[in-house]
């Protein structure tokens, strides 16, 4: 016979808040110097703002106040809060009134390389990179695989 899962005893979470999940939380009056807009869809707002302790960090603010909406929001932040990748932008905190997230501020510096732009997304790294023809002023050099890994060209070429 199936038996149907029981619900787990314990913490309750009736107001889908994050208060019992042990996540960080921040308030949003703490937050300084809302600067630049750097991102902006149909589910929120990406800013650039500086933190109680005058980090420099992104915000992502749920524009919606849908219930639906918040649920979405709420499962984004617990999992980014579990993801350890380097790949991915490292999670902070989150706020509750407004839903908002605070992320790592991650951007890129043309100084290196003899400029002075200072890019924070994608959209505007590629379109550096067009406009200043950047791509043209550097020579990249193509490397084989097969010369930097032996044993991948014999299992790749043996039958």
């Amino acid at each position: 016979m199936f038996k149907l899962p029981s619900p787990v005893k314990g913490k309750s979470n009736a107001n889908k808040s994050l208060l019992c999940h042990g996540l960080p939380l921040f308030q949003w009056g703490n937050l300084r110097e809302k600067e630049e807009v750097i991102g902006r869809g149909s589910f929120g707002l990406v800013f650039v703002a500086r933190n109680g302790h005058g980090e420099k960090v992104v915000i992502k603010k749920l524009l919606s106040e849908d219930d639906q909406e918040k649920r979405l929001f709420i499962k984004e932040v617990k999992i980014l809060h579990g993801v350890y990748s380097e790949h991915i932008v490292k999670f902070k905190a989150a706020c509750m009134e407004p839903c908002a997230m605070m992320l790592e501020y991650l951007f890129f510096d043309f100084a290196p390389f003899g400029g002075s732009a200072i890019v924070s997304s994608l959209d505007r790294l590629l379109q550096h990179l067009r406009v200043n023809e950047v791509i043209d002023q550097f020579p990249f050099q193509e490397k084989s695989p097969w010369k930097r890994q032996p044993g991948l060209h014999i299992c790749m070429t043996s039958g």
